[in-house]
């Protein structure tokens, strides 16, 4: 029966499978009652490369029957483990890639570009945004509104409804966090790690502290210190495949590209549809000039989750480029429901040749300073691998330079600027 159905599936992608291939399992999916392997130890299996595991997820993928959440899922597992095959099964290649083609054809909800997305700052609620409020307000209430104002960017506001909360209550442990990130937003780090340290004094068990304080340590310049705050979150939960993620994030801005790529790995294991780690590996593995298993690490991520602000998408761009083909019409087609008034939509067309690095730089007019340095730090970032994918190599020098110049030390820009200038 299993080889009569994969002579079938041959039939409709056009190609044979050979008779090693084991496409059907015995897990069924409800209402079809054609088995198909998606367990998440053939996912684990097919990240790295196993051939049975690929046609499984691959098969599943190219399904019509199946429903379209789980070929969605098989879909970027097959695009990232086909580029992992293993050296002595790469005559199977254009067999999985039939197949993935196949899904990519059918499966047209695998990325959603009907509609235009407009990225707006939560607002900060009427009962928070009312300061005659204040003199009523408990030490929690002011916590709240603290933790609402930081993330619709009115950071001292928060730090003043932190400060009022601790008043109130020297112990608010939320209050002490929350100021933190504040204080990292003006770049104060010295006072954001000083109120992390109380947040983890008096809440040992709460990792979010200890991970907000590793990535405030990395900005501040101590990896050491950062590593050793995410290794105490991840002692607390080893199973939390997302902690890998950060703990990769943090050695890939110190330069541990190899060791960055182990965390993500380990956290695929643990969530082999991981939109996140597989976006990060792709990241890594641009770095390290791994460009074939870039794009296919960042394509499955934007297969998983649509690119909904555009940075996904050049990043594929520039990947493709590096692997030697052309990204163009990828690129125009991921970021089709991006707003072009947004940021980052002057990114996108300065690589579709709509704008110059000029105008890109001028087209900054973000009042808000966090956002401004981290726009400029983009601009200048991006801008730099223009001119290096055109050989221009000394306009590229002076904006890998202007990279480092006002990119923070723990972001991804600078640490792509650093390696780039070596």
């Amino acid at each position: 029966m299993k080889n009569i159905y994969r002579f079938v599936l041959g039939l409709v992608v056009g190609v044979a499978f050979p008779a090693s291939a084991s496409w059907a399992s015995d897990l069924q999916w409800k209402g079809i009652g054609i088995a198909g392997n998606g367990t998440i130890l053939s996912q684990r299996a097919a990240l790295r490369g196993d051939e049975q595991a690929l046609y499984d997820s691959c098969g599943i993928a190219a399904d019509v029957r199946a429903p379209p959440s789980l070929r969605k899922e098989n879909l970027a597992i097959c695009r990232s483990g086909i580029e992992r095959l293993a050296p002595n099964r790469m005559g199977d290649k254009p067999h999985l890639v039939a197949l993935m083609n196949a899904a990519k054809t059918t499966l047209k909800d695998a990325r959603s570009t009907d509609h235009v997305v407009t990225r707006k700052p939560p607002a900060v609620s009427a009962e928070c945004s009312n300061n005659q409020t204040r003199g009523n307000a408990t030490d929690k209430d002011l916590a709240r509104c603290c933790s609402e104002k930081l993330r619709s960017d009115d950071v001292d506001g928060a730090i003043a409804d932190c400060s009022a909360a601790l008043k109130i209550n020297p112990r608010n442990r939320r209050a002490y966090s929350e100021r933190g990130a504040a204080w990292t937003r003006k770049g104060k780090l010295e006072n954001a790690i000083s109120d992390l340290n109380q947040a983890v004094e008096l809440e040992p068990k709460f990792i979010f502290s200890y991970i907000s304080r590793a990535f405030i340590k990395a900005e501040a310049g101590d990896h050491n210190g950062a590593i050793a705050d995410i290794n105490l979150a991840i002692q607390d939960q080893p199973d939390s495949d997302w902690l890998y993620v950060l703990r990769g994030q943090l050695r890939k801005r110190a330069g541990d590209l190899d060791n960055a790529v182990q965390d993500y790995d380990r956290a695929l294991y643990i969530k082999p549809t991981s939109a996140r780690a597989l976006y990060a590996r792709g990241i890594a593995n641009y770095l390290k000039g791994e460009y074939r298993l870039a794009v296919a690490d960042i394509e499955s991520s934007i297969i998983l989750e649509p690119d909904k602000q555009g940075y996904k998408s050049v990043m594929l761009y520039l990947a493709t480029i590096g692997n030697g083909g052309d990204g163009t019409s990828d690129l125009v087609n991921n970021t089709r429901h991006i707003d072009a008034a947004a940021w980052p939509a002057p990114i996108v067309s300065l690589f579709l040749e709509k704008s110059t690095p000029h105008e890109l730089i001028s087209s900054i007019q973000e009042q808000n300073p966090y956002k401004r340095r981290a726009r400029v730090c983009a601009a200048n970032y991006f801008v730099s691998q223009r001119y290096l994918l055109r050989g221009e190599k000394t306009q590229a020098t002076y904006f890998l330079r202007e990279t480092i110049r006002h990119c923070p030390r723990s972001t991804i820009q600078y640490v792509g600027a650093v390696s780039d200038l070596k």
